[in-house]
């Protein structure tokens, strides 16, 4: 009990301290492919496709329909293709989905999802091509280096393209939304709360900088009746 209590009071403490600036942000969790692997294929994480889920999934899919056009969209951190099973095929131009997983590409694949494939890896190559949505759902805190993979992300987003992103609430979790709007500019977000289990998700919805929101946006395409969910 101890033990747990001083865990708990150092991840307090950490908070604090990335909060105040004191504190560099750094990965508090480490995961190989090979410990994905595992838990994918015994059935530990077939709870992200729950209903417990569909909330913040729901935010994910509007600001896919809020896109000015049919956009191409990278999922980064797919897993077995949860997300991609609620974008209607009309919805997109085409999809990616990468992940460290092979078993969960392996899953993802054998949905045959129209105009959609499933790559193993961390951050897309040369042959993926350009995006014009790139979705970071629940996956940021396991990089290890965040700018570096923003830096990369960049070139693979076109002009007018949009970063998505959704991070539940955690020690460390405001350094990694200023690490966001840094290098982004923030035009949307909103967070999702849930009583019981208690826990809350952030999710925002990114530009390249510097960056004139489309009036399509706005005008012909506005956000929040797209969404679809409501927040408490």
């Amino acid at each position: 009990m101890f033990e747990g209590f001083s865990r708990r009071l150092r991840r307090r403490a950490y908070d604090l301290a990335v909060r105040m600036g004191v504190s560099k942000y750094h990965r508090l969790w480490d995961q190989p492919a090979e410990d994905w692997d595992r838990d994918y294929a015994s059935g530990e994480l077939d709870f992200y496709g729950s209903f417990r889920e569909q909330g913040r999934y729901s935010v994910l899919v509007g600001f896919v329909h809020a896109f000015p056009r049919k956009p191409r969209v990278l999922d980064l951190g797919s897993g077995v293709g949860v997300l991609r099973a609620r974008i209607p095929d009309a919805a997109i131009a085409g999809y990616v989905g990468i992940d460290p997983s092979a078993v969960a590409v392996d899953l993802g694949s054998k949905q045959k999802f129209p105009m959609s494939a499933f790559q193993v890896g961390d951050r897309p190559t040369p042959d993926t091509g350009a995006f014009d949505i790139i979705i970071l759902n629940e996956m940021i805190y396991y990089v290890e280096d965040v700018e570096g993979l923003l830096d990369h992300l960049e070139g693979y987003l076109a002009d007018d393209g949009w970063i998505v992103s959704s991070m539940f609430q955690h020690p460390g979790d405001v350094a990694l939304r200023r690490t966001l709007a840094e290098r982004l500019t923030e035009f949307e977000s909103l967070t999702i709360s849930r009583e019981s289990p208690r826990k809350a998700w952030r999710l925002a919805c990114y530009a390249k900088k510097p960056a004139a929101i489309p009036s399509a946006v706005v005008e012909d395409h506005p956000l929040e009746p797209s969404l679809g969910v409501a927040t408490h």
